[in-house]
């Protein structure tokens, strides 16, 4: 029989107090190690978390991004992302799209100006 994993609980979006942007990354920088250290993919981390799936994937490459920050104008060296098999597109009016890799970048475009035409 498989061992169950327990997560520590994470706060949602609606229980969380209004945190300056210092205080939103550390309070994420804790989730994503949380993260790291389940051995879990990201879905099912933010299902049984109550994570967005969705900020988890954008805080995970906003602090990766985020860890060396370089002088203005300079070169930085971007390291190569795992690939995914989704990808998280954030629209207007909290909405969100789950787009498949491998989808056409054009056609993700259309779609995403037409359903932003209808909010």
């Amino acid at each position: 029989m498989a061992a169950s994993r327990t997560f520590r609980p994470v706060e949602t979006e609606a229980q969380q107090a209004p945190r300056t942007n210092a205080e939103r990354a550390n309070h994420w920088r804790d989730v994503i190690n949380d993260f790291n250290r389940s051995g879990v993919s990201a879905k099912r981390y933010s299902a049984e978390t109550g994570v967005s799936y969705c900020q988890l994937l954008y805080w995970s490459r906003k602090l990766v991004t985020s860890a060396s920050p370089q002088a203005a104008g300079s070169f930085k060296e971007l390291g190569i992302l795992e690939p995914r098999s989704e990808y998280c597109l954030k629209l207007s009016n909290n909405r969100e799209l789950i787009i498949p890799s491998g989808s056409n970048a054009g056609e993700v475009a259309a779609l995403a100006d037409a359903l932003e035409a209808r909010a």
